[in-house]
């Protein structure tokens, strides 16, 4: 394992730039499609969902703190099934990436890069994060602590020029068919929250333990009230028919006119999309990378992360080619196939991991 080099504030900005990243611009029309214009309440039930993966995470690392996952599925299955999982994981996390990349590329190809082909566009952005994970964890880290301030600026005045267009008639009657509707859209809205089991994959690396569930806590708060925020920005400026437009955030800010000379502000979203794709790829890369080092031993994770961004490459030129596939995936599928593999199996993990603690 490598020297431990993040401190608690960049495990949480990596964690919270892993599901954010994605969450704001796809987030609401996912769960707009169940919960209408309850959808703003849906990141509540979503927040117990990510304690739960957080205490999961750290609570294998308590068990195994000078272990990466990858080690102690080793230590806890043994070494053939162990390494099977492994093997699963490494798959997940791939598909996991391009997942991600496929998004990147639909809404870059349909908003504002139409006539460059897709796999240049998946290339710049795959090959630009893998530089970043070739440097190490802790390059991703601190470019993520440069970028927080730009993203944060760029989202704040967004939303403040919005304010003129907000309609606060489309709000109302609150929750008329009671809370069922927000919860279903909570279902394909968590998971996202899921994801945050990832930060099990950063735990070995962090220079001080202590704080660490509190920064977590912290993080997945941010997370809810970030989501949270973004889906009543577009109740009120779309009511109802929120669901109707794939990417409601980029719509919103085409609304956005100051004074007659600062229009069209869509480009906001390009910048927060693009620096948020960048990191969390990054993320998704490393944890691949990491899978792939202990799986084979591999001394120096450098000289295998060119290979494997060539391969998600390659994979995502024919994986997720139209956006109403992804959508379907997200809302159909996704939050089985996450529950499985970032929530049902880790727990297993954990319990598995403790008789046998126990039982020493």
């Amino acid at each position: 394992m490598q020297k431990t080099l993040l401190s608690n504030a960049q495990v949480f900005l990596l964690l919270s730039m892993l599901v954010i990243a994605t969450m704001v611009l796809l987030g609401p029309t996912t769960a707009g499609e169940q919960a209408s214009a309850d959808m703003w309440l849906s990141p509540v039930y979503c927040l117990p969902v990510g304690f739960l993966v957080g205490s999961i995470a750290l609570g294998l690392h308590g068990m195994y703190p000078k272990h990466t996952p990858a080690q102690y599925m080793r230590k806890i299955l043994g070494p053939y099934a162990g390494s099977f999982l492994i093997v699963c994981y490494l798959l997940f996390y791939i598909h996991f990436s391009v997942l991600v990349l496929q998004e990147f590329t639909i809404f870059s190809s349909n908003v504002f890069l139409v006539k460059t082909p897709n796999y240049v566009i998946m290339a710049l952005i795959l090959f630009t994060s893998a530089y970043a994970v070739a440097k190490g964890i802790e390059t991703v880290a601190r470019v993520t602590m440069l970028i927080i301030p730009v993203y944060l600026i760029f989202f704040i005045l967004g939303n403040i020029f919005l304010i003129p267009d907000l309609d606060m008639g489309n709000f109302f009657p609150v929750l008329p068919e009671g809370l069922m509707p927000s919860f279903k859209g909570s279902i394909p809205l968590s998971a996202w929250f899921m994801e945050g089991f990832s930060v099990a994959f950063l735990l070995p690396y962090i220079k001080e333990r202590k704080g660490v569930w509190r920064s977590m806590l912290v993080s997945f708060s941010v997370m809810t009230l970030v989501i949270l925020f973004v889906n009543l920005i577009v109740v009120l400026l779309f009511g109802s028919v929120s669901a109707n437009f794939p990417f409601p955030l980029m719509s919103a800010f085409r609304y956005v006119s100051v004074g007659n000379f600062l229009e069209h502000m869509e480009s906001i979203v390009v910048v927060l999309w693009t620096l948020g794709v960048f990191i969390k790829l990054s993320i998704l890369l490393f944890i691949t990378v990491n899978l792939m080092a202990d799986l084979f031993q591999v001394k120096h994770e450098p000289v295998i992360v060119w290979p494997i961004a060539l391969f998600v490459l390659s994979v995502a030129n024919w994986a997720f080619p139209t956006l109403p596939m992804v959508s379907d995936f997200y809302r159909l599928a996704v939050v089985y196939y996450f529950g499985i593999m970032l929530v049902l199996v880790p727990l297993l993990l954990y319990g598995i991991g403790r008789v046998r603690k126990v039982l020493k």
